[in-house]
């Protein structure tokens, strides 16, 4: 039993050293993405600064990553005015955002963190691939009422004339934001525990798979961090 005991205060001994060493976390870096749409009645823009953290897992399995990523935030918002709300959800993959706007050519991990620690603050560059996700709300009261939005066919959903201009990644120093998307979406809190369609779980054969497929996490997380 002693034995035991010894061997536990040693793990959370070295879990304690480790956390504040920095090796669980041993980078961070902040970016704000930036949406321009297009519009007959002028240019509309939203943005958002998210958090990238990298992170070491506590696993004796060789055969997880050595180095995993998480994203911190929020969805961006673009206000349309009467034409509708423009939503960028966030998911647990966002973080590729702000890799695939400033590439590492490169597999060794510890020269990748390397590489986007050296990144100066305010450069900016254009996403042209793995785009985010799009989605808007016919009644932004309803949560049933999200539908899709095609990034090469917006006037599908707002109108003729309303186009993609860019989404731009540029890293910042600046804190991560929330409260844009409640603001829009009043009801976001009781759907964290279920879908927009309210339903429990996804269901293959929904009649309106896109409520299906999110729920309040998508937006914004259950608790500002």
């Amino acid at each position: 039993m002693r034995l035991r005991l010894i061997g536990v205060f040693l793990v959370v001994g070295v879990v304690l050293v480790f956390a504040g060493s920095g090796y669980l976390y041993p980078a961070t870096w902040n970016y704000r993405i930036t949406i321009e749409v297009e519009t007959p009645e002028g240019l509309k823009a939203g943005s958002a600064v998210r958090q990238v953290k990298a992170f070491r897992p506590m696993a004796l399995n060789p055969d997880v990553p050595n180095i995993k990523y998480l994203v911190l935030g929020e969805a961006v918002v673009v206000d349309l005015g009467e034409r509708g709300v423009l939503f960028s959800i966030i998911r647990p993959r966002s973080y590729e955002e702000f890799f695939n706007a400033f590439p590492f050519n490169g597999t060794d991990q510890h020269k990748k963190l390397e590489f986007y620690n050296n990144i100066k603050l305010g450069e900016k560059a254009e996403l042209k691939s793995t785009l985010p996700r799009l989605v808007m709300f016919r009644d932004l009261h309803e949560p049933i009422s999200v539908v899709g939005v095609d990034v090469d066919n917006m006037g599908e959903v707002f109108g003729q004339g309303v186009n993609l201009k860019s989404i731009t990644i540029e890293k910042t120093n600046d804190p991560v934001t929330y409260g844009d998307v409640r603001k829009k979406l009043t009801w976001l809190s009781d759907y964290y525990d279920k879908r927009l369609d309210s339903s429990r779980v996804g269901w293959l054969d929904s009649s309106n798979p896109t409520a299906n497929s999110l729920s309040a996490g998508a937006f914004s997380p259950r608790e500002e961090r």
